[in-house]
């Protein structure tokens, strides 16, 4: 098992033909700022780190418009998504980078 994040991507399928691509592992440094903010009392504050997680995390999309047309990836247009993708997709990235801990037992030798 390597202890170094890895380039590999993640899909999550929004339905129909649309999906979102990001990255399968971030860095420590990477997710530093975002986890002194994360509140698991309060999954509602959670939402205001939403965008800057996405901007994080998202790599490639296949997303359209009203008018079915596809809309070509740019990390600025995600700062334009509407407000039920980003609520969509924030709880499976937090799940993604932030998995519930298990119980684990420790022992003593």
């Amino acid at each position: 098992m390597s202890r170094f994040v890895t380039d590999k991507n993640i899909r999550i399928s929004l339905g129909g033909n649309e999906w979102v691509d990001v990255h399968g592992q971030l860095t420590f440094a990477e997710l530093s700022p975002i986890m002194s903010t994360i509140d698991s009392a309060n999954p509602t504050a959670n939402l205001k780190m939403a965008i800057p997680l996405l901007e994080l995390a998202i790599t490639d999309w296949c997303l359209e418009n009203d008018d079915a047309t596809t809309v070509p990836f740019d990390k600025d247009k995600i700062k334009q998504l509407d407000t039920a993708t980003v609520v969509e997709l924030f709880p499976k990235i937090i799940q993604l980078y932030f998995p519930e801990k298990k119980s684990s037992t420790t022992s003593a030798e």
